[in-house]
């Protein structure tokens, strides 16, 4: 767990996993059908997160934040969870996630910080089952990974954000 922080920022990777159509989804299930949906979505990611050694700061419903001082175990954690979700025969919701490393400043069992809106952003930019990383997440991965970099694109905040899609390079 994240300790009450007097505002020092330290440097984590932080991952946000977003449902795809999930507004479309939830209007079609009842409510009974979507607080499962959304639990079971919320369980599952939090399992993959814990078995990569990551700790989860929060659910938001259609989206998980997720942080690790190792940025190869954000990068695993959202790799796993999007290769889920692209499995038809998985009822895991099709996924995209958005990684960034940085400063973040934790407190309250919270993070905060540009490297936090930062990775929320890239979660706009990723494509369903994608995960697209900042310079300094695709910096800190090293073998095992295929990263391409993908067309500067401008987000709120970001005018020029030059954002990395990233692999798992098949052995």
């Amino acid at each position: 767990m994240l300790e009450i922080s007097s505002g020092e920022s330290t440097t984590m990777a932080v991952c946000f996993v977003d449902i795809v159509g999930y507004t479309a989804r939830s209007r079609a299930l009842s409510e009974e059908e979507l607080v499962a949906w959304v639990e079971e979505f919320e369980a599952t990611a939090t399992g993959v997160a814990i078995d990569h050694g990551c700790r989860v700061i929060k659910t938001l419903g259609d989206a998980v934040l997720l942080v690790s001082d190792d940025p190869v175990a954000a990068a695993e954690s959202a790799l796993h969870l999007t290769l889920k979700g692209e499995d038809e025969d998985d009822p895991f919701p099709r996924v995209r996630a958005g990684l960034a490393v940085g400063p973040v400043v934790a407190r309250l069992g919270d993070v905060f910080g540009p490297t936090v809106n930062l990775a929320s952003r890239l979660t706009t930019v990723a494509r369903p089952g994608a995960v697209v990383l900042d310079d300094e997440a695709a910096e800190s991965l090293s073998g095992g990974y295929s990263l391409r970099r993908l067309r500067r694109t401008s987000v709120k905040g970001y005018s020029r954000l030059q954002p990395w899609l990233l692999r798992e390079v098949s052995v």
